[in-house]
């Protein structure tokens, strides 16, 4: 018995430039409103300012008990990351790439699609 699966915004089928940047603000918004006791969003995750992230301006990781909980939230926002992104994009091929090679980290697979979708704006 199939299920309907149910998509919180568009899906990416691919293609670079404009329509990439379109769903790169869905997925952004979507994922600013998934956060946990740390404080951190999915988003801050991506961007790699969450707590125990290494961008500009990320809170470190508490001294003492609360230290072990905190790196498992940030290992549970990776996975959750990456699958909000796969569950999004209708490419298969590019789903395989990303299970290949980024599997279950959110930031990687990101900054992949940045790399590979995120086109110069022309003209």
């Amino acid at each position: 018995m199939a299920t309907e699966v149910k998509y919180d915004f568009d899906r990416f089928d691919g293609r670079p430039g404009e329509p990439y940047r379109e769903w790169r603000i869905m997925l952004m918004n979507h994922c600013s409103i998934k956060s946990d006791e740390s404080g951190s969003s999915w988003a801050d995750y991506l961007m790699d300012i969450d707590m125990g992230g290494a961008g500009p301006g990320a809170p470190p990781y508490p001294i003492g008990a609360q230290r072990d909980k905190m790196i498992r939230l940030r290992l549970a926002r990776s996975k959750n990351s990456y699958g909000i992104i796969v569950k999004h994009i209708s490419d298969t091929d590019l789903i395989k790439i990303l299970a290949t090679n980024h599997f279950g980290n959110g930031q990687q697979a990101y900054n992949y699609l940045n790399s590979l979708y995120d086109t110069p704006v022309r003209r």
